[in-house]
């Protein structure tokens, strides 16, 4: 069994990806949250850190051996936390 190397959420090359697919998915989704945050000069920050959450929340699934469906499924929930909510 060969030895597995940690990429850390930081390094992982999905991250820039998802950084963009987030932006734009609230841009065109949630334009009220994206103004907020704009105003409050966080938009930046707040879209890294969702994105390094996807990635841990892949990471976990892909540990527990879920299929690539349901971890993005996950990543989803944590994009459009709002879906979820009746």
């Amino acid at each position: 069994m060969s030895p597995q190397v940690e990429v850390k959420p930081e390094e992982d090359a999905r991250l820039p990806i998802l950084e963009a697919e987030i932006e734009r998915e609230w841009r065109n989704h949630r334009p009220g949250y994206v103004k907020n945050l704009l105003s409050a000069n966080r938009l930046r920050e707040q879209v890294h850190q969702t994105a390094l959450s996807c990635i841990r929340v892949a990471n976990e699934y892909e540990e527990r051996g879920h299929g690539a469906d349901q971890a993005r499924e996950a990543q989803q929930a944590l994009i459009h936390p709002q879906r979820n909510q009746s």
